[in-house]
């Protein structure tokens, strides 16, 4: 059965069916759709809600001739794939401050998606949601590309951020999520932001992030990297970083703070001309990690420039890993972040003014 728009309403669903739709009767043909049945797109879309379906067999929305100029939100949808359509706006912000916004629901996949924003708002933002897929998207001039937060179960492949004003990619609180071979490159940063091409953290009082991996991935440009912090949970469990490939001026090339039973491999970091950092791998905290056949080359030094000695000491539980022989020979795998993230900002002023104190007080004694 084929159905255009205007439609009408079958008496059987037995076969599989395809309807036309545009923004005037998109909500309608949806809460009509049956599983397996596909949605063709077409024209100017305006802000959207879709929630409460549930299909064993996923309904396929080919948007390859849509543009969304508002948000699309999703709530409580099961079993939906999304092909193509262009989201965001260059000149306006989103109504609910994404482009791409959804709530809850499982089996939900986006491919090759293009979002723009105007360096503000979030591209695609998942809440809550099971089995996410977002393939080979392009996130441009947004505040952050994508984010993941509560999320069980996803994968991440072969998207690209370009000139993010802050983050490609945030995983928060989530578990079991893969991304790999994605690119940022490009970040344009706005005032205040603190750039990562993926970001990682946990959530008090929730379990803390595991099954977590960061495969293949590109960071170029003005960003850190590859990044786990959380100053009060700890990074989290499980979590591997392998054969990603950063070039950045920033010091966080791969990092994770409190990170157990994780690997680090393979990655190679090499810092930009001009950076007054050198780009590196920070594991700090932490037990039982593996960090092993990296490569993290030397800053380019300015005429008459010295760089300053590598300090193991300076790294917080790195006499215990290289102890127990996981650096895999590699002390210049981790080295002291010159730019820690706020939160580790505010425990590093605490500590020096501990030892600032204490000093003053053996002066006083001599």
């Amino acid at each position: 059965m084929v159905l255009c728009a205007g439609f009408s309403i079958g008496a059987s669903n037995a076969a599989a069916s395809t309807f036309y739709a545009t923004n005037s009767d998109f909500g309608a043909v949806f809460a009509a759709a049956a599983a397996g049945d596909k949605i063709i797109l077409s024209g100017s879309f305006a802000a959207i809600s879709l929630s409460d379906r549930d299909w064993a067999v996923p309904v396929q929305i080919d948007a390859t001739a849509a543009r969304f100029t508002d948000s699309l939100s999703i709530k409580n949808v099961s079993g939906l794939v999304f092909t193509g359509g262009q989201y965001g706006s260059t000149t306006a912000g989103m109504r609910l401050g994404r482009a791409i916004v959804i709530y809850g629901g499982d089996t939900i996949t986006f491919n090759n998606p293009i979002v723009d924003g105007n360096r503000a708002g979030v591209g695609i933002a998942f809440t809550g949601t099971s089995n996410i897929t977002v393939n080979n998207g392009v996130f441009s001039s947004l505040k952050v590309g994508l984010t993941l937060t509560g999320v069980t179960g996803g994968s991440l492949t072969g998207n690209q951020s370009l000139a993010a004003a802050s983050d490609g990619m945030n995983i928060v609180d989530s578990h079991f999520v893969t991304a790999s071979g994605n690119m940022c490159s490009g970040t344009v940063i706005s005032a205040g932001a603190h750039p990562d091409c993926i970001q990682m953290w946990s959530l008090a009082g929730n379990p803390v992030q595991s099954d977590i991996s960061l495969i293949d991935n590109i960071a170029t440009g003005a960003t850190q990297g590859f990044t786990s912090f959380d100053a009060k949970r700890g990074g989290g469990l499980r979590i591997i970083m392998r054969g990603n490939r950063v070039d950045t001026s920033y010091p966080q090339g791969i990092a994770c703070y409190g990170c157990v039973d994780s690997s680090f491999t393979d990655n190679v970091l090499t810092t930009l001309a001009g950076s007054p950092y050198r780009t590196s791998i920070n594991i700090v905290g932490g037990s039982n990690n593996i960090i092993a056949n990296n490569s993290v080359g030397a800053r380019p030094l300015a005429d008459g420039e010295v760089e300053p000695d590598f300090d193991a000491t300076l790294v917080t539980g790195f006499e215990s890993n290289a102890a127990a022989g996981r650096f895999g020979g590699n002390a210049d795998a981790v080295s002291f972040a010159n730019v820690p993230e706020p939160g580790v900002w505010a425990q590093l002023i605490i500590g020096l003014g501990g030892v600032g104190l204490m000093l003053r007080g053996r002066r006083r004694v001599a």
